[in-house]
């Protein structure tokens, strides 16, 4: 994995990096009891994010409001800078519509990090665009997370080999009745 120098951010500056508007995913009549007014944030509908934003970034489960939410309608009402970035769920976004508009420069590109099957098949066309970044969903599998997990993981074995309850235990409950 190749190390990517950025530059150093702050740690939290709202100026630094605009962005103006969020939808939360899935949609609904509900508001959130959060306010992010102090950070320069409004809540605002999908379809006024799609057409505002230069980077739409998707991190929501898959579900029946979710299912195929991104489609050729709404990718026509992103802007021709926008990129899309789905780290979520393949199904949420119209593959078929997102490779058109990429192809066509309606949109500037996509990040994806899901696709439809896994692995992504050789004659996929988004292997195609130069304009699309793929990864195969460990997109935030940096070399020291790698190393911290594998660490984490490790230290869990010798534990259990001791007779010690593992820290990371997924299943609490085993633990209790083991015999």
């Amino acid at each position: 994995m190749k190390t990517v120098r950025r530059p150093p951010y702050p740690k939290w500056n709202p100026g630094y990096f605009p962005c103006s508007s969020l939808t939360p995913l899935p949609l609904s009549s509900r508001r959130p009891s959060v306010s992010f007014g102090g950070f320069g944030v409004s809540l605002t509908g999908l379809d006024t994010l799609l057409a505002g934003s230069d980077f739409v970034s998707i991190h929501a489960p898959l579900t029946s409001e979710t299912e195929g939410l991104i489609d050729g309608r709404r990718l026509a009402m992103m802007r021709p800078s926008a990129y899309l970035l789905n780290l979520a769920d393949a199904a949420i976004v119209a593959e078929e519509a997102l490779v058109a508009a990429m192809r066509e420069g309606r949109i500037a590109g996509a990040a994806l990090d899901v696709f439809d099957t896994y692995p992504l098949r050789p004659d996929s066309p988004l292997l195609t665009l130069d304009n699309a970044i793929l990864t195969p969903h460990l997109g935030g599998a940096t070399e020291e997370t790698v190393r911290r997990h594998s660490a984490q993981m490790a230290e869990d074995i010798l534990r259990f080999a001791a007779g010690e309850r593992p820290i990371n235990l997924v299943n609490p409950d085993t633990w209790e009745r083991r015999g």
